[in-house]
């Protein structure tokens, strides 16, 4: 007996602390003309609810929450209230790039709790086959972050590498860069590179409040 209440509390609390652990995360598509291929999102979908730690919020919640609240972009306070709605974790958005010839397909990867935009991916549309892997990989890495307690969590503004010398031959050199710079940043575990429009957000927050960054 005493050996069956034990092995009954070892999986009680397995249970418990794999549901704990794991993400709940939202898959959303863009709608209209920047509406991405529906083999995108359905991939996608399939391979993210194969990962153990990552549970998948219902498409029909997702969509009766965003046509309830009317909700045309999903940034700072829209996803945190979105993100409450469903106790979504983190969204992921996935949509056409604008004005990308040949056809390119934009991924965010949102914290619901803050708003901050985690990750941002960029692929053509003819290359999601080979750049699949490394999305889930991005996806599932952007998870793992949100376990990282508070205290050892930290947000890097980065505010771009710059050409200084004399014309534009180093321009597309230093703008590589800037983007390499911000994916190995993103890369690692308690670091999360905050995108230009978060920054623009705490400037206008600084300029009302008198508080300097």
């Amino acid at each position: 007996m005493k050996r069956i209440i034990l092995l009954t509390s070892w999986l009680i609390s397995f249970v418990l602390n794999d549901t704990w652990a794991a993400t709940h995360l939202a898959l959303i598509e863009s709608k209209g003309e920047f509406a991405p291929p529906p083999y995108v999102g359905a991939e996608l979908m399939t391979a993210l609810s194969g990962i153990r730690d990552i549970s998948l919020v219902e498409r029909a919640e997702i969509e009766k929450v965003i046509s309830e609240y009317q909700l045309q972009a999903l940034d700072g306070a829209a996803s945190i209230k979105m993100g409450q709605i469903l106790a979504a974790d983190m969204f992921v958005i996935i949509e056409k790039a604008r004005g990308v010839i040949p056809s390119a397909i934009f991924l965010r990867i949102i914290e619901s709790k803050t708003g901050i935009t985690m990750a941002t991916l960029a692929f053509y549309e003819k290359d999601y086959s080979h750049e699949k892997a490394t999305v889930i990989e991005d996806i599932s890495r952007c998870c793992s972050k949100l376990l990282v307690p508070g205290d050892r969590r930290r947000y890097v503004g980065l505010l771009g590498v710059r050409n200084e010398d004399p014309g534009h031959l180093l321009d597309k050199l230093a703008q590589s860069l800037n983007s390499v710079l911000g994916y190995d940043l993103n890369r690692m575990e308690n670091i999360t590179v905050l995108d230009r429009q978060y920054l623009q957000h705490l400037r206008e927050e600084a300029n009302l409040t008198g508080i300097q960054l």
